[in-house]
C-alpha cells in the first residue's frame, strides 16, 4: 500500500459559541493511532495556522472538541478525512453546539511534490496570520 501524506493548513472558527471562554481541542488519528493533539482558544473570524504534515497509508480521523466554561459542558465531534489525493485544498466543517468551524488539509501521494508545494506555499487558500496552536496533553 502507498504512503500518503496529510497536509493540515489551518482550523477557522466561523461562528464560536457565545457564553463563557471557548476552549478547542484538535486530535488527529492516522491509521487509528493519535499522532496530535492541539489546543486553542477561537473566537468567530479567528483561524489557528497549524502548518503540520504528516504520513500515513488508509485512514484519517479528526476529532474536534470543545470545551465551554460558562456552561461546564463538552462537545465533540470526529470526522474522517477523503484520503484521495488532490491538488487543490479541502475543507470539512464542524457543528459543535452553535460554533461551527472549518478545517483546511491537503493529501497527496508524490512526497517530493508534496513538500516542494508546502515549502512554497501552494494550495489556494492564503493562511490567516495567527499564533501557532499550543501542543497539549490531555489525561
Amino acid at each position: 500500500m502507498d504512503t500518503k501524506q496529510l497536509w493540515i493548513q489551518k482550523i477557522e472558527c466561523i461562528c464560536s459559541n457565545t457564553q463563557g471562554t471557548d476552549e478547542c481541542y484538535l486530535d488527529v488519528y492516522l491509521d487509528t493511532i493519535q499522532q496530535l493533539s492541539l489546543r486553542m482558544i477561537l473566537s468567530a473570524g479567528q483561524s489557528w495556522t497549524i502548518n503540520e504534515s504528516f504520513s500515513f497509508q488508509s485512514q484519517v480521523e479528526v476529532k474536534l472538541s470543545y470545551q465551554n466554561s460558562g456552561y461546564n459542558n463538552d462537545l465533540s465531534e470526529i470526522v474522517r478525512l477523503q484520503t484521495q489525493s488532490s491538488s487543490e485544498i479541502l475543507t470539512v466543517c464542524f457543528h459543535l453546539g452553535s460554533g461551527f468551524y472549518q478545517l483546511f488539509y491537503k493529501i497527496s501521494l508524490d512526497q517530493q511534490r508534496f513538500r516542494r508545494d508546502l515549502r512554497s506555499g501552494i494550495g489556494g487558500v492564503n493562511p490567516v496570520p495567527t499564533p501557532p496552536p499550543t501542543p497539549t496533553s490531555r489525561p
